[in-house]
């Protein structure tokens, strides 16, 4: 037994030798701001939360002013937030600012706060488990059920790394792990002691009983375990690196000069044999110590302070906050990169970095960096780029402005409160926009807005130049002839699009109330269905790729955290083909030709790109809090 275990850790971990880099965690205050591995988040005494974004992306509060939460979990995608009150439990939407109750007073509260993780979500984003006064409580997204265990109050919640087991701390160092059947939960096991504990594979976990030693446990085989390390050392807190070692710390069973709240830092090292290693001489205080999110980085909560300290050397830096009563972390970014080639230019919104103001972002395709494409004096609110990559058309101050290519100056166009979906024509001589509930259209370079429909909203042309897909005042789809200025309504349509070969591409239903799925539309207006999703699942977004295909992207249609997926189909029908998990990403957008997606890594702004052909993800290191990306239009 102890070389099967030894082998599935050895897979599980996917690491075959010793690597020391991590352990060289730089964590002083940055001149651009904090090095965290990934965007930290903090419970005020006020009851706010609030999230420190990566380098210089700054503060944010999250939550209401009028709530006062107890206690928070954020989502594997970064983008949703479960946060109690009093009152219950909401879902916030961190993207749109949208939030959803999920349940009243029956949610309950933590009996422990700063502890550990009171709020948990699934890494599939399927189940939200919960600490209360009576033990643990779970919700389900799919089913919108809860399920209760009832059990001794519970300081730290935990999810296996496939979502199948939750491991619950109790006081005293002892565990309970559940398998998850369903929408139930079952006792599976039970620790009677470890201090810490790590999740090292699929069912597979670490545990250092207070009495010494190190040992794994396979809850998905009978509860099998497998002694790594004798009684002689006293190991805490284990927790598994991104290179898939495990650091932890450890001191002699039979130490008696040394505080017995010091201990060293180890490693354990996955492979055909296990190999367990101190790899640091100096002594750390474990007090309210919790690993960050990698486990390259510790964090202190004491009175009310979090501090960043170094495992391998004890050394810390205080972060500048008082009052905090809780805390917790976003996902961990991908890979992160200054830039990277594409087959299609973007621009975005983000702060300049020198003045803070919101300005437009060119990212072109040739793989050089994002810069700033001009700069305002106050916030640019909307934007959009000609089809000559080079003219700019922005809202700014309560005007619109037009920059021609390679003029300096820009020319205030009109006065106007805010617009939206404003973007060229194909020949570039006419800017489209709606004002709330009215499209317009304004010839340049000196015209007149000019009312093109009331009660339309959300307009988008099409290549051709000669028709806009236009969203009605009763929320369906329709499709406006420019010359005559006929409206042929299409169907009640979550959204649509124009694909570069000139059809439409839309995700709902024919009419409302009816089942939802893909269908292709042409210039007459004419829906016709092409894809049914399965049961339970949306379409979100879809692109025509030069292989003549359909590149679908789908997730769950539920509330909350759901990962991404993708199929591929013929455009003129056929089989369909797997385009493979894509995990998590918000507000995603296919590229023209569908080889790129790009989204949102969480919601402080961190770009993401996924290759789907290569099925990478990869961050922007710069700038942060981006919004509002947009592919080059009409290229």
């Amino acid at each position: 037994m102890m070389q099967k275990l030894v082998g599935k850790v050895g897979l599980a971990l996917a690491l075959m030798y010793l690597v020391t880099a991590p352990f060289n965690t730089k964590i002083n205050a940055q001149d651009d701001g904090l090095n965290l591995p990934t965007e930290l988040y903090t419970l005020l005494n006020e009851g706010v939360v609030q999230r420190y974004g990566l380098g210089a992306a700054g503060i944010a509060s999250l939550t209401p002013d009028d709530a006062f939460v107890v206690d928070f979990g954020v989502a594997p995608d970064a983008l949703w937030l479960a946060y109690r009150t009093e009152a219950g439990l909401t879902l916030s939407d961190l993207l749109t600012g949208e939030a959803r109750s999920i349940e009243a007073t029956s949610a309950g509260l933590p009996p422990f706060r700063g502890r550990g993780d009171t709020l948990a979500w699934s890494p599939d984003g399927a189940a939200l488990a919960y600490t209360t006064e009576a033990g643990v409580r779970v919700y389900f997204p799919v089913s919108e059920a809860f399920f209760e265990i009832v059990i001794s109050p519970l300081l730290h919640l935990t999810w296996s790394p496939d979502g199948l087991f939750l491991a619950a701390e109790a006081e005293n160092n002892i565990w309970w792990i559940y398998r998850r059947e369903g929408d139930t939960l079952v006792l599976t096991s039970a620790l009677p002691s470890s201090v810490g504990f790590a999740w090292v594979g699929e069912g597979l976990l670490l545990f250092a009983p207070e009495a010494g030693g190190l040992a794994l446990m396979d809850v998905s085989n009978g509860n099998a375990q497998s002694q790594l390390s004798d009684e002689g050392t006293l190991f805490r807190y284990p927790a598994v690196q991104g290179d898939g070692s495990v650091a932890i710390f450890g001191r002699s069973a039979n130490e008696t000069t040394l505080d017995p709240a010091l201990s060293y830092l180890y490693r354990v090292t996955p492979g055909e044999t296990v190999a367990v290693t101190q790899i640091s001489d100096i002594p750390v205080d474990l007090s309210e110590l919790r690993w960050a999110p990698g486990g390259t980085l510790l964090l202190a909560l004491r009175g009310g302070v979090l501090a960043l300290i170094d495992p391998a050397s004890g050394q810390g830096f205080t972060l500048p906050t008082n009052g905090v009563v809780a805390y917790g972390w976003g996902a961990l970014r991908p890979a992160s990169v200054a830039a990277l080639p594409m087959t299609a230019t973007g621009y975005f919104l983000a702060p300049e970095s020198s003045t803070g103001i919101i300005e437009p972002w060119r990212l072109a395709n040739d793989g050089t960096q994002a810069v700033p494409v001009l700069f305002t004096e106050a916030d640019v609110t909307a934007f959009a780029a000609a089809p000559d990559d080079a003219t700019y058309a922005y809202h700014s101050a309560g005007q619109l402005w037009l920059l021609p290519a390679g003029v300096e100056a820009a020319t205030p166009l009109l006065t106007v409160d805010a617009v939206q979906a404003l973007h060229f024509n194909i020949a570039a001589d006419t800017l489209i926009y709606a004002v709330d509930d009215t499209i317009y259209t304004l010839a340049l370079p000196d015209g007149e807005p000019q009312i093109l429909l009331t009660a339309y909203s959300q307009p988008q042309s099409a290549p051709n130049g000669e028709t806009l897909l236009v969203r009605l005042g009763d929320g369906d789809l329709g499709l406006l002839v420019l010359a005559t200025g006929e409206v042929k309504r299409l169907g009640a349509f979550v959204w649509g699009k124009w694909l570069t070969n000139g059809a439409i591409l839309a995700y709902g239903a024919l009419a409302s109330g009816g089942d939802a799925g893909v269908y292709l539309a042409d210039a007459s207006g004419q829906a016709v269905p092409f894809y049914t999703p399965p049961s339970g699942i949306q379409a979100v977004d879809g692109a025509l790729t030069p292989q003549n295909t359909i590149r679908l992207l789908l997730r769950r249609s539920t509330v909350g955290p759901a990962p991404l997926s993708s199929v591929e189909i013929p455009a003129n029908g056929g089989a369909i083909s797997d385009g493979g998990a894509v995990g998590y990403l918000g507000a995603p957008q296919f590229s023209p030709d569908g080889r790129f997606m790009v989204g949102y890594g969480s919601a402080a702004g961190t770009l993401v790109v996924y290759d789907v052909i290569a099925r990478q993800a990869i961050a922007l290191t710069q700038p942060p809090n981006v919004q509002a990306y947009q592919w080059l239009a009409f290229r």
